[in-house]
């Protein structure tokens, strides 16, 4: 018996090889914004790769612990993770769709859950946090460098290798690369100019300019209203509250080159920056045709939904029954799944009402609290850019289970535990998480 589960071992020795949970890890990360690349057809569902390749980090991370004898202890952020995703799953029983409610908890399990755990497991047991966040970064380039394609392609007649319906009301191309929408796009590049400079704090180097650049036009050209917002909040965090201790990054040639360039294309293209400018401010108006007039109509049937059911809503999946029931004109096509509220608040209110609603605020707060702290300057700068992509795209989106969140959300946790430690010492780095 005891040779038997020494092969077995052994087997798991060189299945395991060169650290593949690590390698699985980056790539998901890497690949973590692939929304309509690369994915799996199973059941009439869509499963992304990097939710594929999340999966296979952690059964390599739980291979090698064996192997090594090392207990995974879940931190405490896995823990409260659990059970948000536990008290989801149990309000899923009172859905009108039962079918349509489990594939949403498991959507959320697989698309949150994972990922979240695969991160902080991975970085637990071998204290990669730096490999992992140059992922998240080189991801971002690739996404940026494609979606520059994406466009060009879009005036020139060149193939587009991903399906692209991404334009403004006045026709002009924007920029979605692997994402559903330039709006989801937007918020990733968000965050990956943060992972810029926290990398930069992280190393002790200058603010790769080169980076933040392309990250910016990308962004510009991309056209994401509401990604626009995020931007003048983030700076303003930045420049009111950064660390003391840590020199602010500068941008000087940057800013000079950008205000160039904005120049230059108003002198050429002025009907351009025209269209971009009556988006942006579209986003304030209420009666705008494309977005907002249809999304506060459903913000405010979804407001009597939930007034007749504050304490636990709906149930996930309900809401497209209860609109028809309400005569809120539905599409008779629209699957269950497909009809959502388009604001992470009003969200967790008609899934869960107050308690789900509550839980999800717990865990942010909780989050800030533990994790958010000026003198671990890596964490608050990804925090940051965290908690301001959450708070902007809560408005616009039913953003909170989404995939790029929980990694982000990881990746601060884990520069936080590396921050508290020495690098070298992964034991020590393993019992900071919290």
């Amino acid at each position: 018996m005891m040779e038997k589960i020494a092969s077995v071992r052994s087997l798991g020795a060189r299945l395991y090889g060169s650290n593949l949970s690590s390698i699985f890890t980056a790539l998901g990360i890497f690949t973590v914004s692939w929304e309509k690349f690369g994915n799996v057809g199973i059941a009439g569902y869509n499963l992304k790769l990097s939710v594929i390749l999340f999966a296979f980090s952690l059964l390599f991370s739980w291979i090698d612990s064996w192997r090594r004898n090392i207990p995974l202890r879940p931190p405490f952020p896995i823990i409260f993770a659990l059970a948000l995703v536990l008290l989801y799953a149990l309000i899923g029983l009172i859905s009108t769709s039962q079918v349509a409610a489990q594939a949403q908890t498991v959507a959320v399990i697989t698309g949150a859950l994972i990922p979240f755990l695969a991160v902080l497991i991975n970085v637990k047991l071998y204290g990669n946090f730096s490999q992992l966040l140059n992922a998240f970064i080189y991801g971002a380039i690739f996404a940026s460098i494609f979606g520059l394609y994406q466009l060009a392609a879009f005036y020139s007649g060149l193939p587009q290798i991903v399906s692209y319906r991404a334009t403004d009301v006045n026709g002009y191309g924007r920029i979605s690369s692997f994402s559903y929408e330039s709006g989801y796009f937007g918020y990733f590049l968000v965050l990956a100019m943060v992972a810029v400079l926290a990398r930069s704090v992280l190393t002790k180097t200058p603010t790769n300019q080169w980076l933040l650049g392309l990250f910016a036009l990308t962004l510009v050209l991309a056209n994401s209203r509401a990604a626009f917002v995020t931007i003048p909040i983030l700076l303003g965090i930045f420049i009111f509250f950064w660390p003391r201790r840590i020199p602010r990054p500068r941008f000087g040639w940057l800013a000079t080159l950008g205000a160039i360039g904005l120049v230059v294309v108003i002198a050429m293209k002025p009907d351009v920056m025209q269209a971009v400018a009556v988006r942006f401010f579209s986003l304030f108006d209420p009666n705008e045709a494309s977005s907002n007039a249809p999304r506060l109509a459903v913000l405010n049937s979804s407001w009597q939904i939930f007034s007749d059911n504050p304490l636990w809503g709906i149930g996930p999946s309900s809401l497209r029954d209860f609109l028809y029931s309400y005569g809120f004109q539905v599409s008779p096509t629209a699957s269950p799944n497909s009809v959502i509220a388009n604001n992470s608040f009003f969200q967790a209110l008609l899934d869960g009402g107050v308690i789900l609603f509550l839980a999800e605020l717990a865990f942010v707060i909780t989050a800030i609290a533990f994790y958010m702290h000026r003198s671990h300057s890596v964490a608050w700068i990804l925090m940051s850019g965290w908690l301001t992509v959450l708070v902007v795209s809560g408005f616009v989106t039913s953003y909170f289970w989404d995939i790029k969140l929980w990694v982000f959300l990881a990746l601060a946790i884990c520069a936080y535990a590396v921050q508290k430690s020495p690098i070298s010492n992964k034991s020590r780095i393993s019992n900071s998480f919290g």
